[in-house]
Formats: structure tokens, sequence, C-alpha cells
């Protein structure tokens, strides 16, 4: 191994280093911010030895998800049969808004 190339990957890791660093302290900044999930940083070995952060991803609970997905459904399915017999009321009339199929 040359001395070029031990230097580029020196390099390379310093900034995978710093940008794990970078990751770390906006997870700990977001702590106690509603709705912030957790970050992490994926590292990779680049094509002569050193390392690269390829990307950086959010992890989520698919439990939570799933639970606030549910909730927001149930909200506008809500929230549309209320809007449906209060413009039957106004109107004296039925009102007929498609449903999710598209359907009257």
């Amino acid at each position: 191994m040359s001395l070029s190339t031990a230097f580029s990957v020196i390099s390379s890791s310093f900034a995978a280093n710093a940008a794990q660093i970078a990751v770390v302290s906006n997870n700990i900044a977001n702590v106690n911010t509603s709705g912030y999930s957790r970050e992490i940083a994926n590292v990779v070995t680049n094509s002569y030895g050193g390392a690269d952060v390829a990307s950086v991803t959010r992890e989520a609970n698919a439990a939570l998800t799933e639970q606030v997905s549910s909730s927001t459904r149930s909200v506008r399915c809500c929230w549309a049969c209320t809007i449906r017999k209060a413009c039957s009321t106004m109107s004296g009339l039925p009102l007929r808004l498609p449903t999710r199929s598209g359907r009257r």
C-alpha cells in the first residue's frame, strides 16, 4: 500500500466518522422532539479500503407507523361522515359523495 493510498483511507475514514458523529448529534438534539425518529448512518467500504457513509436512513417502528396510519384513516372517515350529515341537513337532500372505490 502506497503512502498516498494510506492517506486516502485515513481521510475517508475521518470523513465517515464525522458524518456518523453529525447523525448521532442530530439524534441527541431531537430526542424530545415530537414525531422525530432516529437516524442511522450506513457506512460502506469504498474501493481502496476506506469508509464512506452511503446513506442516512430513518428508523421507524412499524407498529407505531401502522397505528398512526390507521388513526388517520379513521379520522378521515369520521370527517367525511360529518360533512355528509351537515350538508344533507342544510339542503334537506342526501349528499352523495364518492366512496373509496369511486362509486357513489
